[in-house]
């Protein structure tokens, strides 16, 4: 079949698009071609025109723009041809993929009846990689088509039967800027071994092949005590929001990372949801920020394209216990001392200038007081003025700048009232203060989202209260101790375990140890210590200090490679399914020197995959 459908495609007259610049300088790098949506009911079955036939076509985004609009016929009537042909022997639901000599094509059915198919350039000799980008790319399509419909006010005509010719230069802008930033993303030209699939739109790494619909959520819980209070606070505004959420956007605890809690009201909670993604996305690339957000191209030119060098990954400093600290505590500081793995010391220095997880400055001066507390007592009048002076402020990302200007991010979400659903427009705002982020979606016609004073109004008496309360929860979830009672077989003292601290009567995470995944297949969410994928590491730290870098970096790639082969590819998604498999255990090399022992327990709807490193 494949090469049936290969032979078809060669006889169809068409450029080597294979994507950006970028792309084809990294043979094995997979690239986008073209991005095609086109829906069979916008033609009459007995239609053969060609003018008639190629209504059916909504936009065709290819970046070499030299596919003509015969061709984009013959392809999407070809892609057609090859998806009933394959139900007819398959007869299932979900994505098709159409394999094809030096690549593929993806096919997702975003809406019913509505498909959007991508072609791919891909050369790989593994299987499990193959599989990766292809599910990947599902995955992307249907993410973007939901951020899509929730930033523009035209996607409820457009997919509800009233498609004009206008809106495909809409689509087309919008997708073209997935070819791009697809293309120029890559990750795997980091890493020497044969990884293909990482890619900086799907930075969640093994997460990002989990369900459309999946979430992180935070280790860090709201009490039921306490949310009475919190809910208080959003009554008392000034003007109520529709809808609200708060999440921990620091990436240095990866476990507390993520959303902790959400009130959608009327709005459905799939869409509230989405801002979410949308914003944690921005987030994690360090664009959260007014202007970008504020643009009607957000996604537009996200990632540059420059060269990084390939290094030797290093699976041994795959330990956790080395990994926070190099990855997550020590890079603050100027030297990496006595990190211990396994009975060896590894003693590396790494640039202050660089922080592989980003954390802000006031926690930067927190680390390094606490790593030198003895180096400077403060006077009885610094004292006075440390205690009197006015705390650090929260600022907003969407709403007010320090000169006054105001920018709106606009989204259009679905709303049931009395048993029916609209699509309504909101505003978005955003307030962050220490990695926590305030989200409250106001109806775009109230006025007061225009006047400066009740944005100040909003901060004094709603979102630093529920900073406040936020800032409590955290406080009392700290030390991961919800998992105390399920980990007493884990190497760790159970002593340790219990009390949270080591023989030296040192605070100790009891998940130090092992990285943990709890997946509730009810809800969709998740939570996780694994962190997402590393980011690019800056160009100008020197020659001896990237290539450490460059090794810790490529262990969680591999990590990351390694949990998706297995649960995604050669378990074919058992994760996520309510009837699998209800424990057991599972063991895979990293090295001649070191094993990975991964135990996997299901709980009731949640699935529970814990990584241990051992000897």
């Amino acid at each position: 079949m494949t090469s049936y459908i290969t032979g078809l495609l060669s006889k169809i007259h068409m450029p080597d698009v294979s994507g950006s610049a970028i792309a084809n300088d990294n043979t094995k790098a997979p690239s986008i071609n073209y991005i095609s949506m086109y829906s069979p009911e916008l033609v009459s079955p007995k239609a053969e025109s060609y003018e008639e036939l190629h209504k059916m076509i909504l936009f065709f985004a290819d970046p070499s723009n030299q596919i003509d609009k015969s061709t984009q016929l013959s392809l999407v009537g070809l892609i057609r041809g090859s998806c009933s042909l394959a139900t007819q022997f398959n007869p299932k639901s979900g994505p098709t993929t159409i394999s094809v000599e030096g690549g593929a094509i993806v096919v997702v059915e975003v809406e019913k009846g509505i498909f959007m198919a991508c072609s791919l350039a891909l050369s790989t000799d593994s299987d499990s990689q193959r599989r990766l980008v292809e599910i990947q790319i599902e995955r992307l399509l249907q993410r973007f088509h939901s951020y899509f419909k929730i930033l523009h006010y035209q996607a409820e005509s457009m997919f509800d039967g009233n498609f004009q010719e206008s809106h495909g230069p809409i689509l087309e802008d919008f997708y073209m800027g997935l070819i791009n930033n697809y293309n120029e993303g890559i990750l795997s030209r980091r890493l020497k071994r044969a990884l293909i699939w990482p890619n900086s739109l799907c930075y969640q790494g093994v997460f990002s092949f989990f369900p459309s619909n999946s979430y992180k959520s935070s280790s860090v819980r709201v009490p039921d005590s306490q949310r009475p209070d919190l809910e208080a606070v959003w009554e008392k505004a000034s003007v109520k929001p529709s809808a609200v959420f708060v999440a921990n956007l620091d990436k240095t605890i990866p476990k507390r990372e993520g959303l902790i809690y959400k009130n959608p009201g009327d709005i459905h909670g799939e869409a509230v949801l989405e801002v979410y993604r949308l914003l944690e996305f921005f987030s994690y690339h360090d664009a959260l920020d007014s202007t970008r957000l504020g643009s009607r191209r957000m996604f537009r030119g996200m990632f540059s394209g420059g060269d990084s060098k390939d290094v030797s990954p290093s699976p041994e400093l795959l330990h956790p216990s080395s990994l926070a600290q190099t990855l997550v505590v020590s890079p603050l500081s100027t030297t990496l001392d006595g990190i211990k793995f396994l009975g060896s010391t590894v003693n590396e220095q790494l640039p202050s200038t660089w922080i592989p997880f980003y954390r802000g400055q006031q926690q930067q001066e927190q680390q390094e007081q606490s790593q030198s507390p003895s180096q400077h007592e403060p006077s009885p009048s610094e004292h006075s003025s440390i205690t009197s002076s006015e705390p650090k402020k929260g600022k907003f990302v969407m709403g007010p700048d320090e000169d006054g200007n105001i920018y709106s991010l606009l989204v259009y979400l679905p709303v049931s009232k009395n048993g029916t659903t609209t699509i309504e427009e909101f505003s978005v705002v955003v307030y962050v203060e220490d990695s926590i982020l305030v989200t409250l979606i106001y109806e775009s016609s109230f006025q007061e989202l225009v006047i400066p004073s009740f944005f100040e109004e909003l901060r004094m008496n709603v979102c630093e209260p529920a900073l406040e309360i936020i800032n409590d929860c955290v406080a009392l979830t700290a030390g991961g101790m919800t998992l105390q009672s399920s980990i007493s077989s884990l190497p760790n003292p159970v002593n340790n375990i219990i009390s949270g601290r080591n023989e030296n009567n040192e605070s100790n995470e009891i998940d130090s140890d092992f990285f943990f995944i709890v997946y509730d297949t009810k809800d969709g969410s998740f939570q996780s210590s694994l962190p997402w994928l590393p980011q690019d590491v800056p160009q100008d730290i020197g020659k001896e200090m990237a290539q450490v870098s460059y090794q810790y970096q490529n262990a969680f790639f591999h990590l990351h490679d390694q949990l998706a082969d297995y649960f995604v590819v050669r378990e074919a998604g058992s994760l996520f399914q309510a009837g699998a498999v209800k424990e057991h255990l599972h063991k895979y090399s990293t090295n001649k020197y070191n094993d990975w022992l991964m135990y996997f327990i299901r709980h009731r709807h949640k699935s529970i995959p814990v990584d241990i490193l051992g000897v």
